[in-house]
C-alpha cells in the first residue's frame, strides 16, 4: 500500500504537468495573437514607420528590441510546434 506521502507526490505531479501543459497553451495563444499584430501592423511599412515613432520615443523598448523579442518568441513557438504535441 502507498503512503500519503507517495499520494501527495503523485497529486504533485499531477497539478505541475497539467500546469505546465496549460502554459504552453497560454505560450501558443500569445503568440498567435502577437503574430496578427506582427502580420497587421509591422509588416505594413506605413504602419510600422508610424509604430516606429512611438518606440523611438520610448527609452524601455526599441523597435529594434521589439524585433529581436519577436524573433525570439518565434523561435521558441517554432520549437514547441516541431517538438511538442497539442492535444486535440
Amino acid at each position: 500500500m502507498a503512503t500519503i506521502e507517495s499520494w501527495n507526490t503523485r497529486d504533485d505531479i499531477l497539478k505541475l504537468l497539467a500546469g505546465m501543459k496549460n502554459c504552453l497553451q497560454f505560450y501558443r495563444e500569445t503568440f498567435s495573437r502577437l503574430n496578427q499584430i506582427k502580420v497587421a501592423v509591422l509588416d505594413d511599412p506605413v504602419k510600422k514607420a508610424d509604430l516606429k515613432l512611438l518606440f523611438d520615443q520610448d527609452p524601455s523598448l526599441s523597435m529594434a528590441q521589439v524585433t529581436t523579442e519577436y524573433l525570439k518568441a518565434k523561435a521558441i513557438y517554432d520549437w514547441m510546434v516541431i517538438n511538442t504535441q497539442e492535444e486535440t
